[in-house]
């Protein structure tokens, strides 16, 4: 007796078609990935002679896995003027009512120029490791913040020059980028 065994049509080229390569599922990407990523922007011109100050935040991200990295990255337009302060990045692990010191800076009094119109700007990033960092966070929410301390009792201009000058002359701004980054 002779058995014909039919198999259904199989064109390789439509199977690849059907894939969707602009979503990779989240057990298949590499060590390294970012697979998350929360933002945060201010742009308000500001002097503050605060001894603490919110420079940037808080910006949350819901991390898709609590072993994951998250690695935190800002950029500012300042002058100071005698605060002789520290920035610092800061995380929170009980919905922002205590903040804890990640990693801080020195910010440099006054610009090396004399100008008044004239602004510094830094940058500085951080990486937070689930294991090894200063603190844990087993929470799958990451609150994280930019801060500024006064120390000599100086002002803290964001986001402008000393002489205040308008919007339209002087675009300055501070940003804060989160971004979980697969362990």
């Amino acid at each position: 007796m002779t058995v014909r065994a039919n198999k259904p049509e199989f064109n390789f080229r439509e199977k690849l078609k059907e894939l969707d390569y602009s979503h990779v599922p989240y057990e298949k990407m590499p060590t390294g990935s970012v697979v998350n990523i929360a933002y945060g922007y201010n742009s308000a011109h500001s002097a503050t002679t605060n001894q603490n100050y919110t420079v940037v935040g808080p910006v949350t991200l819901n991390r898709s896995d609590k072993v994951n990295k998250v690695w935190l990255y800002t950029n500012i337009q300042y002058y100071h003027t005698n605060a002789n302060g520290n920035f610092s990045f800061q995380v929170s692990f009980n919905g922002g009512s205590n903040w804890e010191q990640l990693f801080y800076f020195h910010g440099e009094d006054d610009a090396p120029w004399t100008s008044a119109y004239s602004t510094r700007t830094a940058s500085a990033s951080f990486l937070y490791e689930p294991t090894g960092s200063l603190f844990d966070c087993m929470s799958p929410v990451f609150r994280t913040q930019f801060n500024h301390e006064n120390q000599n009792g100086g002002t803290l201009y964001l986001n402008r020059a000393l002489t205040g000058v308008t919007a339209s002359f002087f675009r300055g701004s501070c940003t804060l980028t989160v971004m979980e980054i697969k362990g």
